[in-house]
């Protein structure tokens, strides 16, 4: 049966009304509805209620794969590479393009207006990091707040931190969430690109069971990476087996068309045509789905402290560091802190400059630590870097400037009895008549103690948000792997083009067979347990309320034992039933129209399924 739901409505959400409407061949209503309870306790269907009660239900995501595997797939035909011309290539890909707009708000902060939208140069400067454009996702046809502000690249970026918990939002601006940063750079490339592509399909695939039998149907594992699949027999084949209409909408096959161009966008997929001008797709980089499922039932998956900055970077003499596409990213945000970016590739560039180890310094990261790193994680470096390193470090941070508090007093009086305060010994420093000096980290130990004498200073007004920190993340407080990670959907994303399964609370109701078959209590026993002749009054009852139940009946016509799914009732005293007529064995037969009256039959008995 829950290949059945599945086709109807994918991992839409539906209510119990319309998995009773979805009979097929001498499959009733009831017969789905009496499925149910036993789906929900394995967990193969899930339920959510909303606010006013109703119950609504659905196919979790991690379910789909697993029917899709029992509904064997047609096998698709590679396509020959020599007759295929392409035209779009995968970019970089959504992991790098956060990343780069990570270490930027580490660098920079983001500060937002009154109206709650990033700065106008603020946003110019992270369009320009992002490798993906506007053409590689326009056709998605995404909703989001501020659209007028946002171009939808930058969007989606955004969408994915906030989502994935990365960032903390405040009023006056966001800043770095360094536990969950932590987590998410201490995955691998793979494990970040099996996270993203469930977060899309998600939430970014429209409500529309065709176009979500289409996004599901293209992570399968049949479609191989690096061969070349024909679009429209994919979709012919999907038709096939009953997953799309015989003939799809216009705008169903351009959004279609405009997934595989945004995965190529996202850093997955190729594009390109054959001789024949047939749009064929293949794939570059697959997300691994199973990464993310096996994660949630898993739970001891940790990673590895020691494997945190995994990859061997290159120093080269002139100062450059090549970054091989293993290197993880726990290490690219160090180099991000004390070295220029150069490019992004498959084989990133970087350079060490005595201006970038200054700002590595700002950022805590002495030049000292800067080698000790590079040491520690490099191919080797070359002896005039680590003396250019070792000098910059014997003239970097010989004087230092530092924020202090100033405590100004009115009048001599009140500062000679500060003065005198011997719990502020070592923390106060007088450097006048009326003024001293107060470190940062005591402030609120010297307000307690003015407090008590009744000298407390009026509360010091702060506007917008500190200066932000380039955060040192400490792998030691790496979290669970992907298991952070592989929880619904987060409601702190912003972009929400499908089912909106996750707005609702979970609902583990499972109703018995009386709440599924409501008044099966006050009907006689009889009319379920043998087959008998009734009277028409009470053989129209029993029609009637096969109908209501969308149950079948047993008949007995000529001798014969004979299903009937009613579907209308004609006439007064003298009526008759329109419905669908079946052998025993015709389960899957779409069994033949007919109109029966009381004369057509000598029994009937009504049928319930079994749970």
């Amino acid at each position: 049966m829950i290949q059945h739901i599945f086709t109807r409505f994918a991992g839409l959400p539906f209510k119990l009304q319309n998995l009773q409407d979805s009979s097929f061949g001498a499959i009733c209503g009831a017969d789905l509805l009496a499925e149910v309870p036993e789906l929900l306790r394995s967990g193969r269907l899930a339920s959510i209620k909303k606010v006013w009660g109703e119950r609504l239900y659905y196919i979790p995501a991690d379910v789909i794969p697993l029917v899709w595997k029992e509904l064997e797939p047609t096998e698709q035909v590679q396509q020959d590479e020599h007759r295929v011309t392409l035209h779009r290539a995968a970019k970089l890909g959504l992991a790098f393009d956060i990343f780069k707009t990570l270490a930027w708000i580490g660098r920079h902060g983001l500060k937002l207006t009154s109206k709650g939208t990033i700065h106008q140069r603020s946003l110019g400067k992270l369009n320009e990091l992002l490798f993906l454009s506007d053409d590689d996702v326009n056709g998605l046809a995404l909703r989001y707040p501020h659209q007028d502000a946002y171009r939808a690249p930058l969007a989606i970026v955004l969408d994915m931190i906030m989502s994935l918990g990365l960032i903390n939002k405040e009023r006056a601006g966001w800043s770095l969430n360094t536990e969950s940063l932590t987590a998410w750079l201490g995955l691998t490339a793979q494990e970040m690109n099996a996270v993203l592509f469930r977060e899309l399909l998600l939430r970014y695939a429209p409500d529309n069971v065709p176009i979500q039998h289409f996004v599901h149907r293209l992570i399968l594992p049949d479609l191989e990476v690096g061969s070349w699949y024909n679009l429209p027999d994919l979709l012919l084949s999907m038709h096939e087996q009953g997953m799309m209409p015989e003939v799809l909408s216009q705008e169903q096959i351009s959004w279609m068309e405009s997934w595989l161009t945004a995965l190529s966008g996202f850093g997955w997929m190729d594009m390109g045509t054959t001789i024949e001008d047939r749009v064929v797709f293949r794939w570059q980089t697959k997300p691994d789905l199973s990464l993310v499922n096996i994660a949630e039932e898993i739970s001891s998956s940790k990673v590895e402290v020691s494997s945190a900055f995994q990859g061997m970077i290159f120093v080269q003499p002139d100062f450059e560091l090549l970054v091989p596409p293993d290197v993880s990213f726990l290490l690219r945000w160090e180099l991000e802190a004390f070295c220029e970016n150069i490019t992004v590739d498959t084989m990133s560039l970087y350079r060490l400059t005595r201006n970038s180890v200054a700002l590595g310094a700002e950022c805590g990261r002495s030049p000292e630590m800067i080698l000790n790193l590079l040491q520690k994680c490099s191919s080797g470096v070359p002896d005039n870097v680590r003396l250019a390193l070792e000098q910059w470090g014997r003239e970097m941070g010989r004087t230092l400037l530092e924020e202090k508090l100033l405590l100004r007093c009115s009048d001599s009086q009140a500062a000679d009895t500060i003065s005198s305060i011997t719990s502020l010994v070592g923390i106060i420093e007088r450097i006048g008549p009326l003024d001293f000096i107060v470190s940062n980290d005591h402030e609120d130990k010297v307000r307690k103690a003015l407090e008590e004498i009744r000298l407390s200073p009026p509360k010091r007004r702060t506007e917008g948000l500190d200066e932000s920190e380039y955060p040192v993340l400490e792998p030691s407080q790496l979290a669970e792997g992907v298991t952070a990670f592989t929880q619904a959907s987060n409601q702190q994303g912003w972009i929400f083009n499908g089912k909106d399964t996750h707005f609702y609370e979970p609902d583990t109701t499972i109703l018995d067979f009386e709440a599924l078959f409501p008044g099966l209590r006050d009907i006689p026993p009889m009319w379920v347990k043998e087959m008998r002749k009734y009277h028409d009054s009470t053989a129209r009852k029993i029609v009637e309320q096969a109908i209501q139940w969308r149950a079948k009946i047993k008949l007995s016509i000529g001798g014969e034992i004979m299903l009937c799914i009613p579907e209308g009732i004609q006439g007064g005293e003298k009526w008759s039933l329109s419905g669908r007529l079946f052998r025993d064995t015709d389960d899957y037969k779409e069994g033949e129209g007919v109109v029966l009256s009381p004369d057509d039959w000598a029994e009937l008995g009504l049928v319930l399924p079994e749970m």
